[in-house]
């Protein structure tokens, strides 16, 4: 079986409004290139967040994702708290049947909880 990643969504929610971003992702080979601190990391820990296999990256309880994910961002030098944050990722399969994963970072909702979609 094969699974295809389609895109991944960041959303994060501030009392300055929304932020985040929205990565599409291609067929082949996918290589992520930014300068230092664009969220290169950030985009790699979300997937792996998404897929519930986060004990790859801490055994700790706590969400292991950045402070722009689950405490504070930066915006033109300001220091703004982050209220809530999901990640969304869409998967298809062969069959190209199309799923969405969405996984509460920082929110009312259980971080353990995956919802799942079509």
């Amino acid at each position: 079986m094969n699974l295809h990643l389609r895109q991944l969504l960041l959303h994060i929610k501030t009392n300055k409004g929304p932020y985040g971003v929205n990565i599409p992702f291609e067929d082949g080979l996918v290589v992520i290139r930014a300068d230092n601190t664009s969220g290169k990391s950030t985009c790699i820990q979300s997937l792996i967040y998404a897929l519930g296999l986060e004990k790859m990256l801490s055994p700790k309880k706590e969400v292991p994702l950045p402070p722009v994910m689950t405490s504070f961002l930066e915006d033109n030098g300001e220091e703004i708290s982050v209220l809530e944050s999901d990640v969304f990722l869409e998967i298809s399969n062969e069959k190209d049947e199309i799923l969405t994963i969405k996984r509460v970072v920082k929110g009312e909702l259980d971080t353990r909880l995956v919802s799942v979609w079509k």
